[in-house]
């Protein structure tokens, strides 16, 4: 992605705009403008063979580059095919938020950390249940179904074609994946918070 001023790091996958031009395009190398991406995601095929800070701090960087040059929208996601037990519901929370250093503009959207632990971002005005107020992470626990609610929520968020009548197809647990809520973040909090302490100490 070639901004103002400078240029994003090679993107694993790039989710472009069709009604946007493509400045360059060889195989399946693409050289584009930031207003022609709807999403970059770097993808991982094991934890062990990553430094999560590294990674995650180059996504936020490449993403902050994009929305700051005026395309706010564009998502950015991280896909690892196997995490490992090495990588907790915490590590990966904290992980975010130290990457996005409180910008909204640094904030990474989605991560699948192997088959079982999915990651989504918030922002401010969404309707989900929270227990902080504003932008905040939440992590699921989805045995098998991680990789795969991935997939649907990068073609939920960049797609201007999806009807939300249709979220049943895209996003198939019944009564929605919030009943397997894990832990929680801030974008200015430093650790994450389990949702199982919280609704102990709310109700005591």
């Amino acid at each position: 992605v070639s901004g103002p001023d400078s240029t994003s790091h090679q993107t694993d996958i790039l989710i472009c705009r069709r009604d946007k031009a493509t400045l360059f395009r060889d195989g399946e190398l693409f050289i584009v403008t930031p207003d022609a991406v709807a999403g970059i995601i770097e993808v991982k095929s094991r934890f062990e063979n990553i430094t999560l800070e590294d990674v995650l701090g180059k996504l936020a960087g490449d993403i902050a580059m994009i929305r700051e040059s005026g395309n706010e929208l564009c998502q950015a996601g991280l896909f690892i095919y196997a995490a490992g037990a090495g990588l907790s519901h915490a590590r990966l929370l904290a992980g975010l938020s130290r990457a996005a250093e409180g910008n909204p503009h640094r904030i990474v959207n989605w991560v699948a950390a192997g088959p079982e632990v999915f990651v989504r971002y918030w922002s401010r005005d969404s309707k989900v249940e929270r227990l902080v107020d504003g932008a905040v992470w939440h992590s699921y626990r989805l045995p098998g179904l991680a990789h795969a609610y991935f997939i649907s929520n990068v073609v939920w968020d960049t797609g201007s074609s999806v009807e939300g009548a249709m979220q049943f197809a895209w996003f198939p647990v019944e009564g929605s994946k919030e009943q397997f809520r894990e832990m929680y973040i801030a974008l200015d909090q430093d650790r994450a918070s389990s949702f199982g302490q919280a609704a102990e100490e709310h109700h005591t």
